[in-house]
């Protein structure tokens, strides 16, 4: 079996200094939508606090013992399906935790040491003056003083790999030390503190310290950048004495358009289906006050490409909106080659630009440069070292910190009362092994919804009767009708007045969508529903996006057949979209009387979102439009393959890369 060690802080108490440290061991066995549920996770241990520990390995000690035991000796397992017993010896694949907790078991200096990258690459920080921080910088700035950190320019797309022969020699000549003194200098000139406890595992040989370290998506991507770009973008983020915000021309979102842009940003909830989890709230509000991951996901990979642009400066939305295409490409479920090397190509440019725009070469705004942007860099070459990046974060760590957390019933003693919590989890994950008649579970299926076949289902509500439609919807679905039967040869009367039909209201998707229809959800405030009838479907061997009307059965050829009305949108606005590098898909809804479409109900295969937004078409004219957000863990349409990709022509001319 192979296992995932994952570490990482938690405070208990919002108003009370509660902190702690909890690990899981989670099985990399089971299906990502499996591995991360409660019922699957391993707690470790509980690290009391509310100090941080001076010495994390004496805690992590008796259950890397534990796990280093079953290595040699082997682990005897009972297989269920074969009814035999077999000998099972555990590989630790990885360690993930954020930046500061990864300094606990890697032995790595921290993100302010002159080597800073956890994955031990080899960078260079770049020293600021007065501070006692390294800086992830590639462009050397002017008139640079400093020794350390020296080194030409570097290319973003030119890092290297963790290096685990350099790791072992560094080891070597930092055990070496022959005093304090000698040890601090070996200490910087390393990058190294100390071994790692994971040096001590038996599978250490096979997978070379530092190859198991993998990065960290969620905190890197999500919370590290609204932590970096927001405060700049706001004119907030901290200025040197010789800098001045007054030159910052990207600090847009200040006054009012702050607010206007926080309020357009809550907006966007009601438009935002229920299985795209929290949507992002006001962030003029609530930014300062508990921002989660997840929010900070929806709003940069999700929104912000459309609703920043004409208020962002054209060179900075655009260095942005690389970036969203970057990490969209690499939340994909099947990723492919191309789109790896896509990924790996704009992250590089995204981060040699961001250094162009915002520090421009200046000493005084090296602290712009957050060990974050460089983490970045790894993300597509740790794809393909690791697998799919977002496998081998800690959104399975912050689950569990939550749920152990709720189970808090005696505030008097929390540490305890939370080991004690785990322990149970433990206990009760073992019996229902042992005996799974006992776990309680939900119906998969409503006692009154329809299989129509290949994981879609029919959900109430339904018509009673059938009947028949006017105006255009009576039009469209007549001329199917029409259609189909004299595609099958089938003669139709030409008096005769269409079909009548018994509507449906919601479809089941085989990804667990439930996709709704303007039929009913029309019928519902708006404020309190978030919309769920906007789909993605394949039409003609393209992908399209509309608004399902309703669902129905049709006879055709004597067949009955799963059908859904639906009224298309536009194609995508193709100027903003090759502006925006693929992440602004401007649409419109088309007019009924040649938008509505009868499909296949099978041909849909995700709900999206569908935001209003303007677009300054220019001499002060706006157009409302709205754009299309496919939600992260769904497989992705990469909608640049839908029309032609100026970039594909530009390598053509050039003789490609």
């Amino acid at each position: 079996m192979t296992l995932m060690f994952s570490l990482d802080g938690a405070q208990l108490y919002q108003d009370k200094k509660s902190d702690c440290w909890i690990y899981i061991w989670i099985l990399l066995d089971l299906p990502p939508d499996s591995r991360y549920k409660q019922r699957h996770v391993i707690p470790g241990a509980v690290i009391p606090g509310p100090n941080n520990p001076e010495n994390m390995d004496s805690f992590l000690f008796p259950g890397f013992h534990h796990v280093a035991a079953l290595q040699k000796e082997g682990l005897r397992v009972y297989h269920g399906g074969t009814k035999e017993v077999f000998t099972s010896h555990p590989f630790v694949f990885a360690a993930a935790a954020d930046g500061p907790g990864s300094t606990h078991f890697t032995g790595f200096v921290g993100h302010q040491g002159l080597f800073l990258c956890r994955l031990y690459c080899g960078l260079q920080g770049r020293h600021k003056p007065g501070v006692s921080t390294y800086y992830c910088a590639l462009l050397k700035p002017d008139d640079y003083q400093q020794t350390a950190g020296a080194h030409p320019d570097l290319k973003a797309s030119s890092l290297r790999k963790p290096q685990p022969l350099e790791y072992q020699k560094n080891l070597i000549k930092l055990i070496q030390s022959t005093g304090k003194t000698n040890y601090n200098k070996n200490r910087r000139d390393t990058g190294l503190s100390g071994p790692s406890i994971f040096s001590g595992l038996p599978s250490n040989r096979r997978l070379a310290i530092p190859n198991g370290f993998a990065g960290d998506v969620m905190h890197v991507a999500n919370l590290n950048l609204g932590d970096l770009l927001i405060p700049l973008w706001r004119g907030t983020f901290q200025c040197d004495a010789k800098d001045s915000v007054r030159s910052w021309d990207w600090a847009v979102l200040t006054g009012e358009a702050w607010k206007n842009h926080g309020a357009a940003v809550a907006a966007c909830r009601q438009y935002m289906p229920g299985s795209y989890d929290r949507p992002p709230r006001d962030l003029s509000e609530k930014v300062s006050s508990g921002y989660k991951a997840k929010e900070w996901q929806n709003y940069f990979y999700g929104v912000a490409p459309a609703l920043l642009y004409g208020i962002l400066p054209s060179a900075y939305w655009k260095n942005f909106c690389k970036l969203v295409y970057s990490v969209r490409l690499l939340h994909q479920r099947s990723i492919l080659q191309k789109h790896v090397q896509d990924a790996h190509k704009y992250m590089a440019e995204f981060h040699e630009e961001f250094e162009i725009l915002y520090v421009q070469r200046r000493v005084d705004r090296l602290h712009f440069m957050r060990p974050c942007l460089h983490a970045l860099l790894h993300m597509p070459s740790e794809t393909v070292r690791l697998g799919p990046i977002t496998l081998t974060s800690t959104w399975t760590m912050e689950r569990a910190i939550g749920y152990l957390g709720a189970q808090i019933k005696q505030p008097s003693n929390p540490y305890h009362n939370l080991s004690e919590r785990g322990l149970r989890q433990c206990q009760q994950n073992a019996l229902l092994l042992e005996y799974p008649e006992l776990e309680r579970k939900k119906p998969v299926v409503s006692a009154y919804s329809e299989a129509i076949g290949d994981g879609y289902l029919f959900l109430r509500a339904r018509e009673r009767t059938p009947h028949l439609h006017a105006g255009d919807i009576g039009q469209a679905l007549r001329q199917y009708f029409i259609q189909q039967e004299t595609s099958a040869g089938n003669e139709v009367p030409t008096n005769w007045a269409g079909p009548r039909i018994v509507r449906w209201a919601r479809l089941q998707l085989p990804n667990g969508q439930i996709a709704r229809s303007a039929w009913k959800e029309t019928m519902k405030s708006s404020d309190k529903v978030r919309s769920a009838r906007m789909v993605k479907l394949v039409l003609d061997e393209q992908t399209e996006f509309a608004e399902v009307m309703f669902y129905f059965y049709g006879k055709i050829d004597g067949e009955i057949l799963p059908l859904a009305l639906v009224l298309l949108f536009s194609r995508p606005d193709e100027d903003l979209f090759r502006d925006s590098y693929w992440t602004v898909w401007s649409v419109k809804p088309l007019a009924s009387n040649i938008g509505l479409r009868v499909v296949s109900a099978k041909a849909i295969t995700a709900c999206v979102a569908a935001v209003p937004h303007t677009v300054n078409k220019g001499k002060d004219t706006e157009e409302q439009r709205y754009f299309i957000w496919e939600q992260f863990g769904m497989d992705i349409a990469l909608w640049s393959e839908a029309l032609v990709n100026p970039l594909d022509d530009a390598d053509q001319e050039d003789g490609g890369e």
